[in-house]
């Protein structure tokens, strides 16, 4: 008996993947050459998905299927996804650098 629950896996196989989110394999490795963000390590010639794999696969079975989006319409909302996703980061850097800059600007005016 396993003590680990099938979902929680850091890696899965493609055919836990597919049987995890009820649609084919062909469709998983389809939606590999379609989407760069789905990319899954292999071993020994088998697909391993990582967690954010599965999260970005589920990302993009919800805009085709449920929000009936086209291929290339996900792909431009994934695209523009991780767009705003690093906007946030730069100004995140750029308010750290901010602070930053006052603080050495007192460290030296206190000299």
């Amino acid at each position: 008996m396993s003590l680990v629950n099938p979902e929680d896996k850091l890696l899965k196989t493609i055919t836990e993947v597919a049987r995890e989110l009820g649609i084919k394999e062909y469709v998983l490795r389809y939606w590999e050459t379609q989407f760069p963000q789905i990319n899954p390590s292999r071993q020994k010639g088998k697909r391993l998905y990582d967690i954010n794999d599965v999260k970005t696969i589920k990302t993009i079975q919800d805009l085709l299927h449920n929000q009936k989006y086209t291929i290339q319409g996900a792909k431009n909302f994934l695209y523009f996804e991780n767009e705003q996703d690093n906007d946030k980061n730069m100004l995140d850097v750029l308010a750290e650098l901010k602070k930053l800059y006052s603080f050495l600007r007192e460290a030296m005016s206190d000299e």
